[in-house]
């Protein structure tokens, strides 16, 4: 895929997620699965460390525009998102890449369907 069009996709799925606050594995590992041709496990570990810059330049956006009150809740959020990620890494690679691809692509599907069916009203 051509740099310009890597770029882009990633200007597009920064300004998705400083807008919709979508997690950027939600848009990275597809993108990197699919358009890239890299394997699930590949995509999953390379969409953390783009991960982890998108979270400190929103959270340093949503912090100056008076979002304060959340100080409160970061730290034990990002000790927990640490240890969540070291321990999802460590069981991934015990999971065949085939299954790892279904759960992502049935929590995805999830994901949707709860978000429509919020925005139908039926939560």
């Amino acid at each position: 895929m051509p740099l310009p069009l890597v770029f882009l996709a990633g200007v597009g799925i920064g300004i998705l997620a400083g807008l919709l606050g979508v997690g950027g594995g939600a848009l990275l590992v597809p993108l990197m699965v699919l358009g890239f041709g890299s394997s699930t496990k590949t995509a999953s570990s390379n969409s953390l460390a783009i991960i982890f810059s998108i979270g400190v330049v929103g959270a340093a956006a949503y912090l100056s525009t008076g979002y304060i009150y959340l100080l409160g809740s970061l730290p034990p959020l990002i000790v927990g998102a640490l240890v969540g990620a070291w321990m999802g890494v460590r069981s991934r690679d015990s999971i065949p890449e085939r299954a790892l691809r279904w759960g992502f692509s049935t929590l995805m599907v999830v994901v949707a369907f709860r978000i429509l069916a919020g925005v139908v009203g039926l939560f």
